[in-house]
């Protein structure tokens, strides 16, 4: 059996090349997930505009309708005097 706190002493070294491939692969993980998320966000703010748009569209509409209620009330009610 090998005593424990001789190896605590022993150095292992090892080369570049494991830290390179493990770089090498979180970096493509990070580029991905940023890829991944810039996309969410995309599309979350192409949905945005599209309910800005229709409440923009739906508060027109509503305006112009409004109006031209009032318009034939008045209308309607100065022909009854």
């Amino acid at each position: 059996m090998s005593n424990p706190l001789l190896l605590l002493h022993m150095q292992v070294h090892f080369g570049d090349l494991p830290l390179n491939i493990t770089s090498f692969a979180l970096s493509l993980l990070l580029v991905f997930r940023t890829d991944s998320s810039y996309s969410r966000w995309q599309e979350a703010l192409c949905t945005w505009n599209h309910v800005r748009n229709y409440s923009k569209d739906l508060v027109r509409l509503t305006c112009y309708w409004v109006r031209n209620k009032q318009k034939k009330v008045s209308h309607a009610w100065q022909h009854d005097l």
